[in-house]
């Protein structure tokens, strides 16, 4: 019987890999084109790697793990764009596998656990072509650290705490959030610990310190190496600078807080081997501020605090990507019945109190800067998702004592239904969308065409655009595909004045998109001179695609026709 049981629980897993390969095969291969800024930072940085440029990879903006992961792929011959779908997508694998093994931390039966991992499997591939960026990544990560931290022995086994910390600091690299999230999270659940299995006269407060000592010391390891680096790089201690930077974005709007690397001019990267600014914009000035400079600015800070705990809330709840209100209602009415009428052991006891206090701990760290986005709460999704299918089965278990078999199977049958839909009716919609586009659209890489098309006039770098059919950051991606140093957008609208910031910045070159205008002045002045015009043919059917691979922007409503290529004289 043993053995059938295990050749089951095998051929469960081959399933559900399937599956989820297939789901992220036809996602990948929907959306192969689609980019967004972060993607071609991590691109570039893994591009440096697999040229043997390790030292132009370290930036403080960036979390290097999932450029070192994209960086051998890239060696082995894969495209950037390929090799980091090829890369995330083997992250959503790693998260499938911790959602299977967090699942028996929630003592979910087999039957249970194989129907969480299947809609599991469909989130999670629709997660993967979100964006080129690290979320997928650190959410396995993220699950894999719950999985040690929650171990029943973690105050007495010395190896788990110090995986915890190893995992932590895998994590970090990962993401920079990940820093102080585990060093806030992971003594709260030691004392949470502590606290639930304390003997009546006892604290364990020794066993809490020494386990605390060996997760410091295991993610001090990891975290250490890459601070150090990056200090070494800098010439300063540096931990991250992603933090103030998006701070500055979200202050008050009594002056221009915008982005300075996409909405501040021209800037030359500090890197002569950069192609942006973006890559490493820790150099930047950027317009700080601080809710205690002025009451107006604390006032700001509150509000922000304000909306994104209401988004939080919305998230998870009113407004949730995954659950429908019918679900919502039918979890919120099973939890206390699930905990009030089933026996908890102390086990279980932790686990909800964990489950709670891990959901406040990982929002709050959002909510004082920016929360409004799904994927930064993906690990949360798959304990949410865990959890219900949990309060299900104790629910059941309820109802085995209460009704006969069979209205109890058709009551369970009900209930999994709602569950199984509550999950998977967005992603499920979005695959249905993702195979229509495999199957009835032609697409193109359209930035790649244009900079292929671009690139048959020879011009000199670095060079600067003039745009407006799109918004300063999709410029980053034609700069990709030259493969030249972009400067950016000039500020002026007025020819004099661009002229002054192109001189000032360095530039060599100027591109100008649809401005026939700017063209006709441009052509008078002796300053510069017209190396040609190229005319785009295809511009429906690039922006048909971009629509398609449309993921965080407003949908496009035109494209560029031509562009007219100037050398400065």
């Amino acid at each position: 019987m043993k053995s059938v049981s295990l050749l089951s629980s095998g051929r469960q897993i081959i399933i559900i890999l399937l599956t989820y390969f297939i789901f992220a095969g036809i996602f990948g291969f929907a959306y192969r084109y689609a980019l967004n800024p972060d993607g071609i930072s991590h691109l570039r940085l893994a591009g440096y790697i697999a040229e043997g440029h390790f030292y132009y990879s370290i930036v403080s903006g960036w979390s290097p793990l999932l450029s070192w992961l994209i960086a051998p792929l890239i060696s082995m011959g894969f495209e950037g764009q390929f090799a980091a779908r090829i890369a995330i997508a083997l992250s959503g694998a790693g998260l499938l596998g911790c959602t299977c093994m967090f699942a028996n931390r929630l003592n979910l039966s087999e039957k249970i656990k194989f129907i969480a991992l299947v809609v599991s499997a469909l989130l999670i591939s629709f997660w993967t072509i979100q964006f080129i960026a690290a979320d997928v990544l650190v959410a396995f990560l993220s699950l894999l650290y719950f999985y040690f931290v929650t171990a029943s022995d973690i105050l007495k086994n010395r190896k788990v705490p110090f995986i915890c910390g190893i995992v932590g600091g895998v994590s970090y690299l990962a993401h920079h959030y990940a820093f102080p999230f585990f060093l806030v999270h992971f003594p709260a659940s030691l004392f949470l610990k502590g606290y639930i299995d304390r003997d009546k006269d006892c604290f364990p407060l020794k066993k809490i310190l020494a386990s605390w000592g060996l997760g410091i010391a295991g993610f001090a390891i990891i975290a250490s190496i890459w601070i150090g680096t990056m200090s070494i790089r800098y010439g300063t201690f540096t931990i991250s600078s992603k933090g103030p930077i998006a701070h500055a974005a979200m202050g008050p709007r009594d002056i221009d807080r915008r982005p300075t690397h996409f909405y501040g001019g021209l800037h030359k990267p500090k890197n002569e081997y950069s192609i942006h600014v973006f890559e490493d914009p820790s150099g930047l000035k950027f317009n700080t501020w601080s809710p205690f400079e002025s009451k107006e600015y604390f006032n700001h800070q509150m509000k922000i605090i304000r909306e994104n705990i209401l988004y939080v809330r919305d998230h998870f709840i009113t407004l949730s990507p995954f659950f429908t209100h019918a679900s919502i209602l039918v979890l919120i009415a099973l939890a206390p019945l699930s905990l009030l009428l089933n026996k908890n052991t102390s086990k279980m006891t932790y686990m909800y109190f964990w489950i709670v206090m891990t959901f406040l701990i990982y929002c709050s760290g959002y909510i004082l800067l920016i929360a409004r986005s799904p994927r930064r709460f993906y690990v949360l999704m798959i304990v949410f998702l865990l959890l219900a299918f949990h309060l299900l089965e104790m629910f059941n278990n309820v109802l085995s004592t209460v009704i006969s078999a069979r209205r109890k199977k058709v009551m369970t049958t009900y209930l999994l239904f709602i569950a199984c839909s509550a999950f998977v009716i967005k992603p499920g919609i979005e695959f249905a969308k993702a195979m229509k586009n495999v199957i009835m659209v032609d697409q193109v890489n359209p930035y790649g065409e244009i900079a292929e098309k671009i690139r048959s006039i020879q011009f000199p770098t670095p060079y600067a655009i003039i745009r407006s059919s799109q918004k300063p950051p999709t410029d980053l991606y034609i700069a990709y595909f030259l493969n030249k140093q972009l400067l950016g957008r000039p500020l002026s609208s007025d020819a004099e004045g661009i002229s002054k910031e192109l001189l000032a910045a360095g530039a060599k070159s100027l591109l100008v998109f649809d401005h026939p205008e700017i063209v006709t002045t441009l052509k008078q002045n002796k300053m510069y001179i017209h190396l040609g015009t190229i005319r785009f043919n295809n511009v429906k059917k690039y922006s048909k695609t971009v629509n398609i691979n449309i993921r965080d922007h407003e949908i496009l409503t035109g494209w560029d026709s031509e562009v007219t290529i100037f050398k400065l004289n």
